[in-house]
């Protein structure tokens, strides 16, 4: 299966694409700064683009049987409108490529109604404070998908470390009683892999923790 990682200079996307090459998928990133890639691999083609470049989107989801979307913002007040767009950019590419792929896409703890179960610190200063704007456009993205498209799995990870890949983790889809919780990118990474061989949550959003 051929992969596409939007997103994959750092963090979770970084850790995807490593983790993919490791076990021979063939891989296409969109980056808009390929020297930013520094893996090596025969398998692996870099297509410099952007996320909000409908064309550049197009050009690197042709071959694509899963995307992952693993894209992220700084925090700022004004809106914002980087997920939204891109997956509208992601939405339309994949209909005039005239292909269905597995779509994963990574939001987050607050995306949704994963809100309100961040914990205490989460949920009432950094969410509000620091992150209100990006999670307004994610909860777009989200509902973009749920409403556009029936081939998806969207994964939203508790609080992110860089702790070590293990394999042990949980994967909610029912909250009660959740309040925050933490996740290394790289078993993120791992979760999104073994979604991609074997789906186990179509058209649902778990939440990854420990």
């Amino acid at each position: 299966m051929n992969i596409t990682i939007i997103g994959a200079t750092k963090g979770i996307g970084k850790e995807v694409l490593k983790q993919a090459l490791n076990v021979g998928y063939k891989v296409t990133v969109l980056a808009r700064n390929p020297e930013k890639i520094e893996l090596k691999n025969e398998n692996l083609k870099i297509v410099k683009g952007d996320f909000l470049d409908y064309s550049s989107v197009a050009g690197s989801v042709k071959n694509a049987g899963a995307v992952v979307v693993s894209v992220g913002a700084m925090p700022a007040r004004k809106p914002v409108t980087l997920f939204s767009e891109g997956t509208r950019n992601l939405l339309n590419a994949i209909k005039a490529n005239n292909i269905k792929p597995l779509i994963v896409a990574v939001t987050g703890i607050g995306a949704g109604d994963s809100k309100g179960h961040g914990g205490f610190f989460y949920n009432k200063i950094f969410q509000p404070l620091l992150l209100k704007t990006i999670y307004e456009d994610k909860d777009k993205q989200e509902q973009m998908l749920k409403e556009e498209y029936d081939n998806w799995i969207i994964v939203r990870p508790g609080m992110l470390t860089n702790g070590k890949l293990t394999g042990k983790y949980r994967a909610l889809t029912d909250l009660t009683g959740i309040n925050g919780g933490k996740i290394s990118r790289a078993d993120v990474a791992h979760f999104i892999l073994k979604q991609i061989e074997q789906p186990e949550f179509l058209g649902q959003t778990p939440l990854l923790i420990y």
